[in-house]
C-alpha cells in the first residue's frame, strides 16, 4: 500500500474477505440494533469505505472506523472502530476527491439535503478564492457511498488545505454566511501532517491543538502560520 495515502481522514476501502474479518471480530462485542447496523455496514451490499483514524500501525494494521448511514433509535450512529491489514485495502480515497468529481460531473446532481446543499455552495466559494476543500463525516460518507447518511441535524465538517491566512479567513466568513444555521467546522490540513481548527488560529493564544494519524498534540501558534503564508 502506498503511504502516501495513509493519513488521518481518508477513506479505505476495504475486500470483503477484510470487512468479514472485521465484523467476526466485533459482533461477540455488539447486541440488538447495533449488531443489525454493524452487519449491514460490513457485510452488506453496499461498499462503505473504512475512516483512516488515530491508531497504531504495527505489524501492517491501518486503523479504520465504520459508520453506519441510519442512527440508532437514541439518535447515535454506530462508530466501529477496527484494525485492518493495509494487504486488504483495495483503494483509497481522500476528502479533497468527494465533490469536485460531483461539481465537475456532466451528470446534473442535486444535494438531497440542506447540509450538502451548503458543503456545495461552500466548495465553490473556495475555489473562487484559489482553495482546495474536502468534506468529511456524514457529508463525505453520503457522497462516497450514495448512501443517506446526512439529515436534518447533520453538521458540515471541511477540510481545507494550508493556505495564506487571509484567504482562509475569507472563505471563512463567506462559509458562515453561506450555512444558514447549519454548524460548521473548518480543520486546516497542515504539511506537517497535523490539522488543526480553523477557528483556533484567530484566537488570542499561543498554540493551537493539533491531530494526526499518530498523535494530539499543542503545536506552537508562531511555527503553524508559517504555513500559512
Amino acid at each position: 500500500m502506498d503511504q502516501a495515502k495513509v493519513k488521518r481522514h481518508n477513506l479505505a476501502y476495504v475486500t470483503a474477505a477484510g470487512r468479514r474479518a472485521v465484523y467476526e471480530e466485533a459482533a461477540p462485542h455488539y447486541q440488538g440494533e447495533f449488531l443489525a447496523m454493524a452487519e449491514a455496514a460490513l457485510l452488506g451490499e453496499a461498499d462503505i469505505p473504512g475512516i483512516m483514524r488515530r491508531g497504531s500501525r504495527g505489524n501492517g494494521l491501518l486503523p479504520v472506523g465504520f459508520v453506519h448511514y441510519k442512527r440508532a433509535e437514541d439518535g447515535q450512529r454506530l462508530r466501529l472502530p477496527a484494525f485492518v491489514p493495509e494487504t486488504e485495502v483495495e483503494a483509497v480515497i481522500t476528502p479533497y476527491d468527494l465533490l469536485a468529481g460531483r461539481i465537475y460531473s456532466k451528470d446534473a446532481w442535486t444535494p438531497r439535503t440542506r447540509c450538502l446543499e451548503v458543503a456545495a455552495s461552500i466548495f465553490e466559494a473556495a475555489v473562487d478564492l484559489g482553495l482546495q476543500t474536502g468534506l468529511l463525516g456524514s457529508v463525505g460518507l453520503e457522497l462516497a457511498t450514495g448512501l443517506p447518511y446526512t439529515d436534518d441535524a447533520s453538521d458540515l465538517d471541511i477540510l481545507v488545505q494550508a493556505a495564506p491566512l487571509a484567504a482562509l479567513q475569507e472563505l471563512f466568513v463567506k462559509a458562515r454566511a453561506l450555512s444558514m444555521g447549519t454548524a460548521l467546522d473548518f480543520e486546516v490540513d497542515l504539511p506537517n501532517g497535523y490539522g488543526v481548527k480553523l477557528a483556533e488560529l484567530f484566537m488570542d493564544t499561543g498554540t493551537v491543538l493539533g491531530k494526526s494519524l499518530d498523535d494530539v498534540q499543542l503545536l506552537s501558534k508562531k511555527d503553524t502560520l508559517e504555513y500559512l503564508k
